[in-house]
């Protein structure tokens, strides 16, 4: 299908229906968020002792300009992380290669769980 042929109505319908809890437990939702959790705080820490090692006004800076100068950091990888995670789960996702979530009403409705 086309993008012209996506029955926007229908999508609204199924986004009031509630979750049925996917594939996963509740317990494997909570694993998945200390992951991501765990793994940005080892990247936190881990700028923090580039930071101390490489940046000389960063020795220099009081505790609250380390934690603001390391937030913004970790926001920017955030944010290269999660694009990259976003490309995927829009354009590589459906059963047909050739296909995404923006021309495939099928994939759109019944996404893959790759999590």
């Amino acid at each position: 299908m086309n993008a012209g042929k996506i029955n926007w109505e229908r999508m609204w319908e199924l986004a009031k229906q509630p979750s049925d809890g996917g594939y996963h437990k509740q317990r494997d939702y909570i694993a998945i968020i200390l992951s991501f959790f765990t793994l940005f705080w080892a990247i936190y820490y881990l700028m923090h002792k580039v930071c101390v090692v490489l940046v000389r006004t960063y020795r220099d800076m009081s505790n609250k300009k380390r934690a603001d100068y390391l937030s913004r950091w970790n926001a920017i990888v955030h944010a290269v992380v999660v694009t990259g995670l976003a490309y995927i789960g829009c354009f590589h996702m459906c059963d047909q290669r050739e296909e995404s979530i923006f021309t495939d009403y099928q994939c759109l409705v019944s996404p893959k769980n790759y999590h």
